[in-house]
């Protein structure tokens, strides 16, 4: 397994059309290997990370 330092991993935001709600993501698991836009399970991860 890869280690990978949550630190390096690019946060995402994210925020409502009038920005009432907002957030923010790390895709740790991507960062991992997974392969973010496949559908074939043997590509992904059991659990994903964010």
């Amino acid at each position: 397994m890869r280690k990978v330092n949550t630190k390096d991993i690019a946060e995402e935001t994210w925020s409502s059309p009038k920005g009432k709600f907002g957030g923010a993501s790390r895709e740790i698991s991507v960062a991992l290997g997974r392969q973010s836009q496949s559908t074939d399970l043997k590509e992904r991860h059991p659990l994903d990370v964010e």
